[in-house]
């Protein structure tokens, strides 16, 4: 989802977008690649360096190194208290904090895709962050950590990050012919009805097609990708509407 709302907002709606690939995997990365300059990677926004940006192209992506990442994951992340009682911010998300800063006046938009996990760099990524989606595989490995993951954006905005919005949980991978899969959406909507979306991206070969050429997913040469083009549109669509428009 990180890569394909990126396509839109570049190629689609003519946006200047950096893509921060902060999951040590590199899914987006990859999808990505075509676009990657090298000397933009994901690590050094974690850093005390300034940005800066190799490429002029409207998408740009930062890319994951794993080695590098798995180091962030080790930085220091425990928040102090100064004598007036204020929490200080650890090094880890004050960097980031100023990395975005740095790169703020050359892009429209930062899309960060980070892995689902109660880890550093995502926790540090809610703190700096104005928008977090959830988009989530709809199934019962999948429903706890959901539950997980909007507990942690409650916290952060309640404790650290009161400008952070939760545009809302994003069904993916969806089949409708898949009863356990009808089930397990209608468990998530009993017990997070206000903040699924109301749309989804479901399952077609198109999708990972896409990931795998590099290409947005109305650029895929296969008739299944008509449909799969509608629901992303209107999923990205809904998304713009959430964030008060792109």
């Amino acid at each position: 989802m990180v890569s394909q709302l990126s396509f839109y907002l570049s190629l689609a709606l003519n946006k200047r977008v950096a893509v921060l690939d902060a999951d040590e995997q590199g899914n987006s990365s990859y999808t990505l690649r075509n676009y990657a300059v090298d000397g933009n990677y994901a690590h050094s926004f974690f850093g005390t360096q300034p940005i800066t940006v190799k490429g002029e192209g409207l998408l740009v992506p930062f890319v994951s190194n794993e080695t590098e990442m798995r180091k962030v994951e080790k930085m220091d992340d425990q928040l102090q208290v100064d004598a007036n009682k204020k929490v200080v911010l650890p090094a880890l998300v004050q960097n980031l904090q100023n990395r975005l800063t740095d790169i703020s006046g050359a892009f429209d938009w930062c899309v960060i895709d980070t892995p689902g996990s109660n880890s550093k760099v995502p926790n540090a990524v809610l703190i700096a962050a104005d928008y977090v989606l959830v988009p989530t595989i709809v199934d019962a490995f999948a429903l706890p950590v959901v539950n997980k993951v909007l507990t942690r954006v409650w916290s952060v905005k309640k404790h650290l990050n009161p400008k952070l919005e939760l545009i809302g949980v994003l069904p993916n991978q969806f089949k409708a012919n898949d009863k356990e899969m009808v089930k397990h959406l209608r468990m998530l909507l009993t017990m997070h009805k206000d903040h699924v979306l109301p749309t989804r991206i479901s399952h077609r070969s198109s999708m990972p097609l896409a990931a795998d050429n590099g290409v947005p997913i109305w650029k895929v040469p296969q008739t299944a990708a008509r449909e799969a083009t509608k629901e992303v549109r209107a999923a990205f669509e809904l998304i713009g509407t959430k964030v008060g428009g792109f």
